[in-house]
């Protein structure tokens, strides 16, 4: 069995979703650009390492993951939202079952299929534009 520790990460957000040379709107630059003071963990920029790892202890201790889904809905990002979610329970800021104020997904109107919006409609927000992420961050960072 391994040994029980608890992650150290200085990160807010983790900021997840395509990387922006494959998307048309460049939702993470605008993020950072509205947020220069709030530490953002961009998977797109990720520390030499382990990013598995290193991806999976920022989630253990972030306040908020936002993410925009790809034109091929949540490939790599969806084992992390289910990893986020489980986390926030364990730290007693949600309970079994209950919806996520933390998880924020960007879903463009025209991102097909919508079938993967039940699940993550279940888990936490989903909002059609960056600029409404922005409004719900707001309410949560310092």
């Amino acid at each position: 069995m391994p040994k029980k520790t608890t992650p150290k990460s200085s990160y807010e957000i983790y900021l997840s979703g395509p990387n922006e040379k494959y998307t048309e709107i460049k939702y993470k630059t605008i993020i950072k650009l509205a947020f220069p003071k709030v530490t953002i963990y961009d998977t797109s920029d990720r520390p030499s390492g382990d990013w598995f790892k290193n991806d999976l202890q920022v989630l253990q201790t972030c306040k908020l993951m936002v993410f925009m889904t790809p034109h091929f809905p949540l490939p790599g990002v969806s084992p992390k939202i289910g990893y986020f979610y489980y986390s926030l329970q364990l730290r007693g800021i949600i309970n079994f079952g209950e919806k996520s104020q933390q998880i924020i997904c960007i879903w463009p109107p025209e991102i097909t299929p919508k079938h993967g919006q039940r699940v993550v409609e279940r888990m936490g927000i989903i909002v059609p534009t960056v600029e409404e992420a922005i409004k719900i961050i707001k309410m949560r960072v310092d």
